[in-house]
């Protein structure tokens, strides 16, 4: 009689992070990766304030002056860079949050963010991390160079909000 042994099963890929922190090329490149990603849905989100601005200019009278005409183009301008802002925000948070740790292209280049701790990071976490690279980008976007010299690989915003950009095992 024939013995039957199961088949070998082999161990899934471990998605835990690393203890060694990712490289300052893999974070800039990931994030070079996320914003062409991110380029595509903000021209998206322009398209459609550019045809509701056409479509409310089209049933507007302007005044001689236009005046009317500067203050709508005025809350256009501040409606995208709000919206954009918030996209941008909720792209890097939500996704820092996902099961994958990271954005498309973190998870690209095998990196994602974690806590200090090495635990998952919290989405009120990765909010505050994302609005502290505002920090990071002035002056000179110095905050992010940090991370090319600090021991753990920290940028300015990392530090600021309790958070590490580690490779996969």
């Amino acid at each position: 009689m024939r013995s039957t042994s199961p088949p070998a099963i082999s161990p899934p890929i471990s998605a835990a992070p690393s203890t060694e922190p990712a490289g300052c090329l893999c974070r800039l490149f990931a994030l070079g990766l996320d914003l062409v990603l991110l380029i595509f849905v903000l021209l998206i989100f322009d398209v459609l304030l550019d045809a509701l601005l056409e479509e409310h200019l089209s049933r507007t009278v302007l005044d001689t002056e236009g005046r009317l005409f500067e203050t709508l183009v005025a809350r256009y301008e501040l409606a995208a860079w709000l919206g954009g802002s918030l996209l941008m925000l909720l792209y890097f948070s939500l996704l820092e949050r996902s099961p994958w740790r990271g954005t498309p292209g973190k998870r690209a280049l095998g990196c994602q963010v974690v806590r200090s701790d090495g635990r998952p990071a919290g989405l009120p976490r990765l909010l505050w991390r994302n609005l502290m690279k505002l920090l990071s980008a002035a002056p000179c976007f110095l905050g992010f160079a940090l991370a090319a010299v600090t021991p753990g690989r920290q940028a300015l915003h990392d530090f600021l909000s309790g958070c590490r950009v580690v490779g996969r095992r």
